[in-house]
């Protein structure tokens, strides 16, 4: 998702038979001053852009982990972790759920 300054964010949801069923509300991936970049418009003008992608996830079930793996201003890839036990307690919250 994006933000009214164009900061692109990471979150999780569940999809089942090809739809959404679940989205976790706040964003699991936010961009950071480290997340930020400089860019210049067509028009001369200096803009931010903050900017996190996932682009692998990787589950440690012994460990209850899940490792996230993101794009950082289009030009590094760092790692995050959250609990496996957290992350499905989040997508089954009711408040996560789609309506049907």
């Amino acid at each position: 998702g994006t933000d009214e300054k164009l900061s692109y964010y990471g979150t999780f949801c569940e999809i089942k038979d090809g739809r959404i069923v679940a989205s976790i509300q706040d964003p699991f991936l936010k961009p950071t001053d480290k997340d930020t970049f400089v860019y210049t418009d067509s028009a001369g003008q200096k803009h931010t852009k903050g900017v996190v992608f996932p682009t692998a996830a990787l589950v440690d079930e012994p460990a209850d982990r899940v490792y996230v793996y993101f794009g950082s201003r289009d030009e590094i890839i760092k790692v995050c972790s959250t609990s496996e036990t957290r992350l499905y307690e989040q997508l089954n919250h009711p408040a996560n759920r789609m309506a049907a």
